[in-house]
């Protein structure tokens, strides 16, 4: 039998969820968390195009592949579908921190408009969340990211495209 009060009590110190639970969950738009259920560190590992995934990338071998790869991730509407489900990811994944808790957005594409732009304007509607500046290090292939104080890592350098920003959860003012 499984025991809520003894979860409760004790508090959870990880959840996973797949990706397919995690899109109905975005879904559903909104998550309200109560202090109970409030969290140190949260990862919100976005649901994107997959255009900086080396790994997803080498699958399209023919010409049919990469059309149908279009159609599906980079046409207007799914565009538009992503950024709306990003938008609400990191909204969601920001209410289940605790005031200094940190939060990891990151995605495998290589579009500013699914990294810095949904990043900015989070930061730009939500006055308790600061960008908790990373930079990058010599033993890392990575780079600055277009909005100062995230990283990119590029295929360039011998991995696949990511993208990373650090987000910490202040007292509001």
């Amino acid at each position: 039998m499984f025991d809520t009060k003894t979860l409760e009590e004790n508090g959870p110190t990880r959840i996973r969820i797949n990706k397919s639970a995690r899109a109905r969950q975005a879904r559903r738009k909104d998550v309200w968390a109560f202090d109970s259920m409030l969290y140190d560190k949260v990862l919100v590992d976005a649901e994107c195009t997959h255009d900086g995934s080396i790994r997803h990338l080498q699958k399209l071998k023919t010409l049919e592949a990469w059309t149908n790869y279009m159609e599906k991730y980079l046409n207007a509407t799914q565009l538009e579908r992503i950024r709306d489900l990003q938008h609400h990811l990191i909204r969601n994944g920001f209410r289940l921190l605790k005031v200094g808790g940190i939060m990891i957005y990151s995605t495998c594409s290589l579009s500013i408009r699914q990294n810095e732009d949904i990043v900015r304007d989070f930061l730009s509607e939500t006055p308790n969340a600061k960008l908790f500046a990373m930079h990058p290090h010599d033993s890392l292939p990575c780079d600055p990211g277009s909005l100062e104080g995230t990283l990119r890592f590029s295929p360039r350098r011998n991995t696949s495209g990511l993208f990373i920003a650090r987000i910490q959860k202040v007292e509001d003012n």
